[in-house]
């Protein structure tokens, strides 16, 4: 946070400079100094601090429903703040980089009414916002402090900062409530409605989002790709309808095969992912950026051929910063194909020293990343895996 105020502050500093140099005033240069140093954290704090607890709630109510459900807790999140399962204890980390959502992981115990307990947790979010909305409401009223947004309704003249703290978070829990219950998908996201939904017609799509979530925890938690049932991923495939969920499923599979050393059939996940991803709509671009960094890594790694991996990495385009420790893979793999180890191994040396400077605490799956990086060191294999391992790790 320290980080964040000082920038703020040479910020401040560099726009009044600004301001005296096309000829403003001292006052205006002040007055940019002041907003942008002081004002402006003090407005974005206020954000969080509204922000934050709703978040919490949500996530909260996810966690309260698994456990009632027969769910175990892997990780959560709640904006900067993260918490995760580490032998049996709850540890604390920074959520890097920092972002104002949240994310509940948890994973069945048991393979008995699955479908519905699944669907208790996942409700579990919508109903707690409604009830925090609802307890928030209730305390305005029973204080006799009105609801006041944006200048609609009486402002509280003894209260006024209560009071609109308090009417700013009936909205945020409300949007929150409402966003989630309702059964959308935008992009890569798919809201709590749309799980329920899912689940409540039931069938193989349903048992695929039991598989897909349950993975996706375990890999937020830290779990290595490798020890994924093979069941769950499997059971993620089904059916093949050429959605973004079977892709999703397909880069799962990827990664399960990529950490045991299967190149073949890692391969071919990622190829399938690719193919499918070219024919979806209103894909998440980083998403699909992603998927083109791990095609040209699987081309140059799997398959020896360096030309086709540098045309997947022209494609994917502009890489986004959070995608750079998996572009740096890419160009170790490439260079390594190519037979020039000095760049592959300048490359793994990057990567690693983002993996470093981007993540608070080496995890299980970071250690996998950067096992798949030191073999970028040495000479290429030059061949083709025929789907048994490799090598162990």
């Amino acid at each position: 946070m320290w980080r964040v105020q000082a920038a703020l502050v040479a910020v401040g500093v560099l726009v009044g400079l600004g301001a005296v140099v096309v000829g403003r005033s001292p006052s205006d240069a002040l007055t940019a100094f002041v907003f942008f140093s002081i004002v402006f954290p003090v407005i974005l704090l206020s954000c969080i601090a509204v922000m934050v607890p709703a978040v919490a709630v949500h996530e909260l109510g996810h966690v309260l429903a698994g456990r009632r459900a027969g769910f175990k807790l892997l990780l959560l999140v709640v904006g900067p703040f993260g918490w995760r399962i580490v032998r049996d204890r709850l540890k604390f980390y920074w959520v890097k980089p920092v972002v104002m959502g949240g994310l509940a992981g948890m994973v069945p115990g048991g393979k008995d009414d699955l479908r519905r307990r699944m669907a208790v947790f996942i409700g579990g979010g919508p109903l707690a916002s409604l009830l925090y909305v609802l307890l928030l409401l209730a305390i305005l009223h029973l204080t006799g402090i009105n609801l006041s947004v944006f200048g609609i309704g009486a402002e509280h003249p003894r209260h006024e900062g209560l009071q609109s703290y308090l009417s700013i978070s009936v909205v945020i829990g409300a949007f929150i409530f409402v966003s989630s219950i309702m059964p959308s998908r935008a992009s890569y996201v798919q809201s709590d409605g749309h799980h329920l939904w899912t689940l409540f017609k039931g069938g193989a799509r349903a048992e695929r989002l039991i598989a897909l979530m349950t993975v996706q925890a375990q890999w937020a938690a830290g779990m290595r790709a490798r020890d994924w049932s093979p069941e769950l991923l499997q059971q993620a495939l089904e059916p093949k309808d050429k959605s973004l969920s079977e892709a999703n499923a397909l880069l799962y599979s990827y990664y399960h095969h990529l950490d045991r050393g299967e190149c073949a059939l890692a391969w071919a996940a990622i190829d399938r992912a690719g193919e499918l991803t070219k024919s979806l709509h209103q894909v998440y671009s980083n998403w699909k950026t992603l998927l083109q960094l791990e095609r040209a890594f699987g081309l140059a790694w799997c398959q020896g051929d360096a030309a086709g991996a540098r045309d997947a990495l022209a494609s994917a385009g502009a890489v986004p910063a959070n995608l750079d420790g998996t572009r740096l893979r890419a160009e170790a793999a490439i260079a390594q194909a190519e037979g020039d180890l000095e760049k592959a191994s300048q490359a793994v040396d990057a990567a690693v020293a983002f993996m470093h400077r981007e993540v608070a605490e080496l995890r299980d799956n970071h250690r996998a990343e950067l096992a798949w990086l030191d073999k970028l060191r040495g000479p290429h294999p030059h061949q083709v895996a025929s789907g048994q391992p490799d090598e162990p790790n």
